[in-house]
């Protein structure tokens, strides 16, 4: 419903990893007629480490939108059906209904010139991204 704070379930290995999401969901940085990021206060992550999800999975259906961050236990059979949206520099992320994986892969930037090449297009996106619309 509009209004109503949207949950997103996080299953991560690195705890690290959705702590830095949280914080950058949850941060309220909002300006006035300007949305950063997410729309503050309308997205509520919920983080469950691998044990919670496969508890959790064995219970039943879950009715959340559900993001795995990196190779959680139990994606095996999910990864083959993802619509894969971005795949570059060892990154790659997609979805397939209510579940997104995101996964990275460092040894891919272990060249110093393939890493300097990937800071800069990650710039780019970045600035691409908080531009006035």
């Amino acid at each position: 419903m509009f209004g109503e704070m949207q949950k997103l379930v996080v299953v991560y290995k690195n705890e690290l990893v959705v702590n830095q999401l949280k914080k950058m969901v949850e941060t309220n940085d909002d300006e006035e007629g300007k949305i950063i990021g997410t729309e503050d206060g309308t997205i509520k992550i919920v983080s469950w480490d691998e044990k919670m999800w496969i508890s959790q999975r064995k219970k039943g259906e879950i009715a959340n939108k559900v993001l795995f961050i990196d190779k959680v236990k139990g994606t095996e059979n999910l990864k083959p059906i993802i619509d894969v949206k971005f795949s570059k520099w060892g990154i790659e992320y997609g979805w397939a209904g209510n579940q997104a994986l995101l996964t990275a892969d460092i040894s891919k930037l272990s060249v110093k010139e393939d890493y300097s090449e990937f800071l800069n297009e990650f710039r780019d996106l970045c600035n691409v991204a908080q531009m006035p619309t």
